[in-house]
């Protein structure tokens, strides 16, 4: 990898790892405000997909601020939001407050999106995106397994006290990267002249649809179901953890078929969903589903990033279809956080996995024939 690249891979992997720590904030909070806060299961849904519709809302806004302040910008952007984020949660109870707080991680979300086409414009072929890709997801998940062991003091501690500490550690470790941000390019790529997407970018916006809608139904109360099942504060962490390390070495594996990574990302989202569905059969298996669901979710994600990156580049127009992705993948995922929410909310367990393994797979095959239509059809000389 070229100097410049290697920067970028580590620099944006700091910022992987303190985004993904989030993910004590996505386990804790649905309980702190089950429990401390007095909300019912709808309602925390409810706040959960309003971030969602503040990220659809502003994704758009921050890909045209990237075409014109860069890629790198507008992550150093989204790492100050974060921190207003979690430093708000932290400090206030009220609902306002809770609300301000995912307003704040909802446009976190809009701007943190562009890192994707920092690391495809400075890579310069597919393979070498999917690798430093999966090296940056590699390490970051090293964050999502320090988030979910965060939780375990919880459990011998728990009190609102120790939620809000927890969120406040979060708005703090958001200012590790930003040093190392001055050493590293900002490109800014070649767009067509117009504030609207293409006619094919916009079509192409099914795919994340489809695979956001998936995991909002899946995803996005887990723990509340996995507490369902019986698991204490302390289990829940270490699953967490668990799922993080899986994810890692998921990362890492797909780095092997680099060079069939289409038919690799097919595989992967097979078998993801398929450990989806298995997440309901019951507690032993479902935590067994939950690891091997964790592995390929990451493995998928790596290989999913490289699809998308190089077909958006074959339309030319980057940051505008990823910022239109990131909206209609939260559309799909709002949609699919209030179906589970409901879903829960009336007692059923199973029917939010079945629904939303079904989505991956037909995500993953739309987005494998947009794939092959574009970026195999150039490289064969027909597009």
């Amino acid at each position: 990898m070229s100097t410049d690249l290697n920067k970028l891979v580590f620099s944006l992997s700091l910022v992987y790892l303190v985004t993904e720590a989030t993910i004590f904030r996505g386990i804790a909070f649905p309980l702190y405000a089950y429990y401390y806060l007095h909300i019912n299961i709808l309602y925390i849904s409810v706040i959960l997909s309003l971030y969602t519709l503040v990220a659809m809302s502003t994704y758009y806004p921050s890909a045209l601020l990237s075409e014109r302040l860069g890629s790198r910008n507008a992550a150093l952007i989204s790492l100050g939001l974060f921190a207003i984020s979690n430093l708000t949660l932290s400090l206030f109870r009220g609902t306002d407050f809770v609300i301000a707080s995912y307003v704040f991680l909802g446009m976190t979300q809009s701007f943190l999106q562009q890192r994707v086409s920092l690391l495809a414009l400075v890579s310069k072929t597919k393979e070498e995106q999917t690798s430093a890709y999966s090296a940056i997801n590699t390490v970051g998940l090293t964050g999502r397994v320090a988030g979910s062991l965060a939780l375990i003091p919880l459990y011998f501690f728990e009190s609102a006290t120790a939620f809000r500490t927890g969120f406040l550690a979060l708005a703090f470790i958001a200012l590790i990267p930003l040093p190392f941000f001055r050493h590293i390019p900002n490109p800014k790529s070649s767009q067509r002249p117009s504030l609207t997407p293409s006619r094919q970018v916009m079509v192409y916006s099914l795919v994340p649809l489809l695979l956001g809608f998936g995991q909002g139904i899946i995803l996005t109360l887990l723990q509340l179901y996995f507490t369902n099942l019986g698991l204490n504060l302390l289990r829940l962490s270490l699953l967490y953890a668990g799922s993080g390390a899986m994810g890692s070495i998921g990362s890492r594996f797909i780095r092997r078929y680099r060079q069939n990574i289409a038919k690799a990302y097919i595989w992967a989202s097979v078998a993801f969903s398929l450990s989806a569905l298995l997440l309901t059969v019951n507690v032993y298996l479902a935590v067994l589903s939950f690891l091997v669901f964790s592995f390929t979710r990451f493995a998928r994600a790596v290989a999913g990033n490289t699809l998308r990156t190089e077909t958006l580049k074959v339309y030319k127009q980057l940051e505008k279809g990823i910022g239109l992705g990131a909206i209609t993948g939260d559309a799909g995922d709002f949609a699919g956080t209030l179906s589970q929410g409901y879903f829960f909310n009336s007692g059923d367990y199973v029917l939010p996995f079945v629904i939303g393994g079904l989505a991956f797979v037909a995500g993953s095959f739309l987005q494998y024939i947009f794939y092959q239509r574009t970026v195999e059809a150039k490289e064969a000389g027909a597009f």
